[in-house]
């Protein structure tokens, strides 16, 4: 029994041989490549290692500025929960942002001082009258919360619904400017829930003014008190001047009324 073995004939693939110049090549394209990653991940170590160093923690803390209703040790005490980040990573705006919503601070910048310092420049609120028991409200009618403003007795007394705080200062500075002509301050301004407005003036007698156009009372009252009243003045107590033309008068004595 024999066995017969079949030959399979089949295409032979060459063997491409690269040359000596093509490995070397190729070699070279890898050493290059490996030495840009080499020198990217240095140069990120560096720069991490530079941040770190640069983004050191704020020790110390300028406050610069005219104020004389707020202390320096407030304002410290106030931006201190502000300081969230290093000498790079503190954002500025936001502390800038942060020191504006104290009540005596009216406007506020901030900049770096290498190596450690925070450079915080403000500027005070100016109070025109007080608002209430625990306010004041500022040359744009602002109404500010404080703890207390009986620190502020020599500015006037405004008070009314919340929300008009800036009409009630609109008016305030319109009567004030009229009374003044006639040599009177007004000590304080009351608008009540239903629109009514009351005064009260210094050395001289309460006006309740009612609803209505108020200037042309005040202007009426001025008026009256120029011709009359002026001169007896220590006898008035208040002055109703909720009518259209005229003003009912309150002495101090009722047998003089």
């Amino acid at each position: 029994m024999s066995i017969s073995r079949k030959k399979h004939s089949g295409a032979i693939r060459p063997v491409h041989k690269r040359s000596m110049r093509e490995r070397l090549f190729w070699l070279f394209a890898v050493l290059r490549v490996s030495l840009v990653l080499a020198a990217v991940i240095s140069a990120g170590w560096a720069v991490h290692q530079g941040y770190r160093y640069l983004d050191a923690p704020v020790e110390v803390i300028v406050i610069k500025g005219d104020y004389s209703n707020v202390t320096q040790d407030e304002l410290a005490q106030w931006v201190e929960p502000l300081l969230q980040g290093g000498m790079i990573s503190l954002n500025l705006e936001r502390l800038r942002q942060g020191m504006e919503t104290h009540a005596w601070v009216s406007t506020a910048t901030v900049s770096r001082q290498w190596p450690d310092s925070i450079v915080i420049e403000v500027e005070e609120e100016i109070p025109v009258a007080r608002w209430g028991k625990t306010g004041f409200l500022n040359s744009s009618g602002e109404s500010l919360q404080i703890a207390d403003n009986s620190s502020l007795q020599r500015l006037p007394l405004l008070s009314g619904p919340q929300g008009w705080e800036k009409p009630v200062m609109k008016h305030y500075r319109e009567i004030a400017g009229e009374l003044l002509k006639a040599g009177l301050r007004v000590e304080s301004v009351t608008m009540s829930e239903r629109g009514s407005w009351r005064l009260t003036l210094d050395s001289a007698p309460t006006l309740v003014l009612g609803r209505g156009d108020l200037m042309i009372k005040i202007e009426r009252f001025v008026v009256v008190w120029e011709r009359e009243l002026k001169k007896q003045a220590d006898r008035v107590a208040q002055l109703d001047l909720r009518y259209d033309n005229g003003m009912a008068v309150r002495w101090h004595k009722p047998e003089q009324a």
